[in-house]
């Protein structure tokens, strides 16, 4: 034994070996991380043919259920309702034109072109020739000429552009095995017919219609041959036995029916970087091109499944279809799956350690580890075999704590402290055997002292203990630890950061608001950054005293963070609830780059990192998992398209109308990213130029625009991958909505002439109308002044003048000095009244009424004892604020004195005059008892003076021109008073002033 110790000293790789045999342990080999799409997701059939990615970026799958076209959201599916020819599709290609062919089960040909699926005329002489034969393989050539290649049929079909049946042409060949080459090194295949009993040794060779060559092949089946060039005169075939290299050379074995796990051959073809080979039951055998001669270091993929295609897409990943269970997807980032532990505690993330540059130690079942080294791992090794402190003396941690088992079973439950330097192996309990959940261990800088940590509790450990005692309570439930190059531990806890120096807790949080958050790591890059990784509020980075936050709007996949590793280039690695991410700091700040976990239903949330080599090791919930880095890193950035653009409902993408009325205005447009590796975890920024200024972030692949107002509009959409790539090309649409027809410019102009024309035409009446009306107001003054003069010199009656003359005369002549003077008193004041007032257009009411009192009285003087009068005014009019036109009732009180009154014979006179405002209407009533209007016209008759009073004529058109000034009610009236036997007993006169101005 010492001997073999010393050996193995001197090498690690023959020490594994050793622990394999000496332990009984065992290697675990990696696993591709695999994604299924399946019927839920969108599938038409689990049961699916063939793959094919298309000049767009989009993926076509063919299966029993018709043909699936898939985005990286959505499958799209294509049956025989929808024009396919067949629902069993087995073959897909695309010509130079963009169409995309459908090879079916029967032979039926069609193609996809603008959404649209269209047979060819050519299938029903097509379907005649196939009889029992099936379709292996067909091209289209430059000139548009298909090519397809018949097992078991009596040779290939060459079918010209037009593809009616007219341009059907079967060559035939053979019998056996053929390959014919089209053009630049492409190839179609198929078998000539044969009988049950012959059997093929060689394999036909033709350069299209022309035979070329045959080739010898001894003890080849040729009821299922399948055919791929991988090099210039050097082909690989398969049987249902063997895999066969065909070159110049010769004809060599590669692998044969018991090497294939006697399993029958599928398919054979070349994908990416690799050559596969897909099994009946047995999944898919995967070789490197490099040793395709060999066929040496294959790897099995997929085991129990029939994988029927394989392709590897513009972006590195690969598409597995399968016969049982749908399709598989494996991404370009180099994720690899080595163990499940199917009982993890609570605390996996510190089930993981480095026992060395290039070891690490994780433990799970209770008193077993597993060693993981920078390629494999050896699963089960005993920590309660004595051989194991042996083991832990090769590595290089001086410390390291291992907890084994699980923290709800405390039987169940073990952990142990190995020192290095005192060669140690400590199991961690009390003196009564009950153990310690040790999480933490940290020498002090002496060497001499062990402080150990589990979540509430600082432990001491030093060499002359035996187990370990309790010192200080934690003053928060503790999730990770760091000691800084001062020797200064750092603690990150539940409610922020601490500290733990010469024995004694320091609170930090008080420092720095970011530093409150639940820390769950800490590390230190080698410039003397600091990382925080917290729950929920992202990375904290502290750098010369500032404080940076990065959440998910920088990238993160998500702010709950579980750990980090920083490595020799300070390159930090973020885990999180969502997988992992690289932060880097460019000249912007701080940005994540994403690495896409693939999954099914469930994300992996990683708990620790590590690095060994060229390789991330990850501790996940759903195992153990490896990234290889550097290895062809490269940038995908997602392609952009428009899917549809509608308006109103109507889809308008296909054809060239992008001019809608203003009504049109309801714009949806929907587009997509091409990114399968981001799963569907695509960011879009996108703006509408004419309505935005800005750019919009959003993980919808429609949006709506609703009432768009009229203008020039161009929408603009970019993808931003899982990984943080954006596309190189933005999408764009551009699309008007016109103004309404009365808010266009012709409109505009016309209606402006318009207004213009009628402004003026306006303008030009107005202006007409008001001279015209100015006109007429000038010739109404001139009416009025007239009517006024006339009114003032017909205002007294020339023979009431006379008369009072006469009367004055009289009363002199009998010496009646008094009454004399008293009349003529009384004229001097009327006539002075009346040339006063006629000099104003109105007059107060009272001061009209004065002067109408005078004249009654005169009259009275004049005919003593003739007549009486009243004047009745309403007793609530201001007769002295109310303005009339003046002279207005003398005309109408003179005629029914002079005419009515005077010429009375029975009984004595009576006049009554009444004043009454009603609305905005002056209402006067003049009233007598006399002889009537009748009797008095035949008295002037008798007396030969048959005329129309001049007052009452000046008066009626004095109404007139005031009414048709001021529009009002003004008028005049006249009634006959009429006794019971009919007979005239006087007249009533009404006039109606308006007072509105």
């Amino acid at each position: 034994m010492p001997l073999i110790l010393k050996f193995l000293n001197k090498n690690l790789h023959f020490k594994i070996i050793f622990l394999i045999v000496f332990f009984s342990a065992h290697l675990s080999a990696q696993q591709l991380i695999l994604k299924n799409y399946k019927v839920k997701d969108g599938l038409p059939s689990s049961e699916v043919y063939c793959a094919f990615q298309d000049s767009k970026g989009f993926m076509w799958f063919g299966s029993d259920g018709g043909v699936s076209r898939f985005d990286g959201y959505n499958f799209k599916n294509f049956t025989t309702e929808d024009g396919l020819a067949d629902n069993v599709v087995f073959g897909i290609l695309e010509d130079r034109h963009g169409r995309i062919w459908f090879r079916s089960l029967t032979g039926k040909l069609c193609y996809f072109q603008n959404d649209s699926i269209y047979k060819i005329n050519a299938n029903d002489i097509i379907f005649q020739h196939m009889r029992s034969a099936v379709m292996t393989s067909f091209y289209m050539d430059s000139g548009d000429t298909l090519w397809c290649g018949l097992r078991t049929g009596k040779g290939f079909f060459k079918i010209a552009p037009g593809y009616e049946a007219k341009d059907v042409k079967v060559i035939e060949t053979e019998l056996g095995p053929y390959a014919i080459e089209i053009e630049n090194g492409t190839y179609i295949w198929g078998s000539g017919f044969f009988g049950k009993s012959i059997l093929t040794k060689y394999l036909l060779f033709y350069k299209k219609e022309h035979f070329k060559k045959r080739i010898d092949i001894p003890d080849l089946n040729p009821v299922h041959i399948l055919y791929n060039r991988v090099a210039t005169d050097t082909f690989l075939i398969a049987d249902k036995t063997k895999l066969l290299s065909v070159q110049k050379e010769g004809v060599y074995t590669l692998l044969e029916e018991k090497k294939l796990f006697n399993a029958e051959t599928i398919f054979l073809k070349k994908a990416g970087n690799y050559l596969w080979l897909g099994l009946l039951k047995k999944g898919v055998l995967r070789c490197s091109k490099k040793e395709y001669l060999t066929w040496k270091n294959t790897e099995s993929i997929l085991d129990g499944y029939t994988v029927t295609d394989v392709l590897t897409d513009n972006e590195g990943g690969t598409w597995f279809t399968t016969l049982e269970n749908g399709i598989y997807y494996s991404s370009p980032a180099r994720f690899l799956f080595y163990q499940n532990y199917n009982e993890p505690s609570v605390y996996q993330d510190y089930n993981m350690g480095r026992i060395s540059n290039n070891h690490i130690l994780i433990s799970n079942k209770l008193n077993t580890v597993d060693i993981v080294s920078s390629d494999s791992i050896i699963k089960d090794i005993k920590i309660t075999d004595k051989r194991f402190v042996q083991l832990l003396d090769n590595f290089d941690a001086s410390f390291f704590s291992i907890t084994t088992g699980t923290i709800f079973k405390r039987d169940n439950m073990a952990s142990y402290l190995w020192m290095r330097n005192e060669h140690r192996l400590i199991k961690n309990e009390d003196s009564t055997g009950a153990p310690y959940l040790i999480i933490f261990f940290i020498p002090d800088s002496s060497g001499k002292r062990t402080y150990l940590l589990d979540r509430y509790w600082v432990f001491t450990l030093d060499k002359s203990s035996e187990y370990p005692k309790k010192l200080k309570t934690l003053p928060s439930r503790t999730f990770s630890f760091y000691r800084d190059k001062k020797g200064v531990i750092w603690l990150g806890c539940l409610n922020g950061l601490w500290s733990f120096e010469n024995e004694n807790f320091k609170y930090h949080g008080d420092e720095n608001d970011l530093l409150k958050s639940a820390i769950e790591d800490i590390k230190e890059g080698g410039d003397g950054t600091k990382y925080y990784a917290t729950r929920g509020n992202g990375v904290i980075i502290c750098k010369n005293g500032k404080y940076t936050k990065i959440t998910t709007a920088n990238g993160l996949n998500s702010n709950n963070c579980k750990c980090l590793y920083v490595d020799e280039n300070n390159t930090v690695w973020v885990g999180s609830k969502n997988g992992i991410c690289k932060l880097k700091n460019s000249g912007d700040g701080w940005h994540a780059l994403k690495f896409n976990l693939t999954d099914n239903e469930f994300g992996y949330e990683v708990f620790r990192i590590e690095k060994m080599g060229n390789k991330l090791w990850l501790f996940s919930n759903r195992g153990l998992l490896s990234y290889e880095l550097g290895v062809n890193e490269k940038e995908f950035p997602p392609r952009m398209y428009i899917n549809q653009f509608s308006v109103n409902e109507k889809t308008h993408l296909k054809d060239s109308i992008r001019v809608f009325n203003y009504n049109e205005n309801f714009v949806k447009i929907s587009y997509i990213g091409l990114s399968f590796q981001s799963l569907g975890k695509l960011y879009y920024t996108y703006k509408l130029d004419g309505l935005d200024t800005n750019w919009h972030t959003t993980l919808n692949t429609t949006l709506q625009y609703p009432f768009l107002p009229p203008g020039d509009y161009t929408f603009y959409v970019k993808a931003i991958s899982f990984s943080g790539v954006e596309s190189k090309y933005r999408a764009a649409i551009s699309f008007t909505i016109k103004k309404p027809f009365w808010k266009t410019s012709w409109f505009i102009l016309t209606g402006l002439i318009i207004f213009i024309g009628a402004t003026y035409f306006l303008f030009s009446y107005r202006l007409r109308e008001v001279k015209r009306k100015e006109a007429e107001k000038t010739l109404f003054n001139k009416q009025l002044a007239e009517l006024e003069m006339k009114a003032l010199r017909s205002q007294m009656n020339p023979h009431f003048i006379f008369n009072a003359i006469n009367s004055i005369q009289n009363y002199i002549v009998k010496n009646d000095s008094r009454t004399a003077q008293d009349y003529l008193a009384k004229f001097a004041r009327l006539i002075r009244n009346v040339l006063e007032n006629s000099r104003h257009e109105d007059i107060p009411l009272n001061e009209e009424l004065d002067t109408l009192k005078l004249y009654i009285e005169l009259e009275q003087l004049r005919a003593p004892g003739k007549f009486t009068y009243k004047l009745i005014t309403q007793p609530e009019l201001h007769s002295d604020t109310l303005n009339i036109p003046p002279l207005i009732l003398q005309p109408y009180v003179e005629n029914a004195i002079l005419h009515g009154l005077m010429p009375l014979t029975n009984g004595k006179g009576e006049l009554t005059i009444h004043i009454n405002k009603k609305a905005n209407n002056l209402i006067c009533i003049v009233e007598d008892n006399g002889i009537g209007r009748k009797k008095a016209v035949e008295l002037k008759q008798k007396k030969q003076l048959l005329h129309h009073s001049m007052g009452l004529s000046v008066t009626e058109d004095r109404i007139k021109v005031i009414n048709s000034l001021h529009k009002g009610e003004s008028g005049i009236s006249i009634e006959d008073k009429i006794n019971m036997q009919g007979e005239a007993e006087g007249t009533k006169v009404i006039i109606v002033i308006n007072l509105d101005k």
